[in-house]
């Protein structure tokens, strides 16, 4: 039996996130932050020719309206993950497993959850930043997978070690 040491799970479980963030993303987060578009359309007053899954199609604007439209998909993603967040903490606070190993399973995926669903808010607020300002730079972002996979290689990275630092420092009894 092979047993690892503390930094390497560290490393495992980053790579576990991000493989989970992206999953998670495409198939929930993907919809929601296509809507973020759609509402910002809606709003401002131009034409939505179709929304598909991960992808809507407007009419052309090329003034400011450009800019706010391709900030909100993002930005409205980012608000329903960070919702999620809130109810992950609020509602893995309330289980109070009985033996060791139930309470190893809860701060497990307690740590998972968390995790997963900040590393995919900075992945939204990077797109966001660069849809909203250089969609020439989102594009290829997009368009290359793996350079998408590395930048949420990191965010996970970044995000476990937040959420392990967070679970340190708050006590909510």
């Amino acid at each position: 039996m092979v047993r690892l040491g503390r930094n390497s799970l560290l490393v495992l479980t980053a790579f576990e996130i991000s493989l989970l963030a992206i999953v998670f993303d495409l198939s929930l987060t993907s919809p929601i932050h296509e809507f973020g578009h759609f509402f910002a359309c809606l709003a401002l007053g131009v034409k939505v020719n179709s929304i598909g899954w991960n992808q809507i199609i407007f009419t052309s604007v090329s003034d400011w309206r450009q800019n706010i439209i391709g900030f909100s998909g993002g930005l409205f993603a980012v608000l329903f993950l960070l919702c999620l967040y809130i109810l992950s903490v609020v509602g893995f606070h309330h289980f109070q497993p009985q033996t060791k190993k139930g309470i190893l399973m809860i701060n497990y995926f307690s740590l998972l959850i968390k995790s997963i669903l900040l590393a995919d808010m900075m992945v939204q607020l990077t797109g966001a930043t660069f849809e909203g300002t250089a969609l020439s730079i989102y594009q290829l972002l997009v368009e290359n997978v793996l350079v998408l996979y590395v930048l949420t290689l990191a965010f996970s990275a970044v995000s476990l070690l937040a959420v392990i630092r967070l679970g340190k420092t708050t006590d909510f009894s």
